[in-house]
């Protein structure tokens, strides 16, 4: 899907172990091109994928196989797909050695106007540019502390020898 492919270079930067936990609790909304026909997917406990598009539905299975790895069968045909996740709300599904990527959002950020893989990115972008900050704060300190802290301990010994 080319909706996703825009998706996929930015996510290979964060990347989030994926849990049945975080699958489960939520109802997955599947961005498209066009915004008119919403196809919700449910991963149940059971294993069971239901997929929601205007009022049917179709039902096959889910199954984690590795770490980030997600098998989906239907009409006994099966995809592994690699997962990624920037946030609680987004996710992707890459297609295993494949270009192919479905990206889907919470149907509740969905309702809330993340219809669009313009958002998503926007949203994505914000979320590294957040990590990267963080991080740079981190190194920041540790260098202060280093770069303060050795000449201290060592003006520190140089007194306590002199005494």
């Amino acid at each position: 899907s080319s909706v996703g492919e825009k998706v996929v270079d930015k996510i290979q930067s964060i990347n989030l172990k994926v849990s049945k936990q975080h699958l489960i609790k939520k109802n997955w909304v599947l961005l498209k091109e066009s915004e008119e026909e919403r196809q919700i997917y449910i991963f149940q406990k059971d294993q069971t994928l239901l997929i929601a598009n205007s009022g049917d539905v179709i039902k096959g299975k889910w199954e984690e196989v590795g770490d980030n790895l997600l098998m989906i069968e239907f009409d006994n045909k099966s995809t592994l797909y690699q997962l990624n996740c920037e946030c609680e709300s987004i996710l992707t599904l890459k297609v295993s050695g494949k270009n192919e990527v479905l990206c889907l959002v919470e149907e509740k950020l969905y309702g809330e106007g993340y219809k669009s893989i313009d958002i998503i990115n926007n949203q994505i972008t914000s979320l590294i540019t957040a990590k990267q900050r963080e991080k740079n704060r981190r190194d920041n300190i540790l260098f202060i502390l280093i770069f303060f802290g050795i000449p201290i301990v060592i003006l520190t010994i140089v007194a306590m020898t002199q005494d």
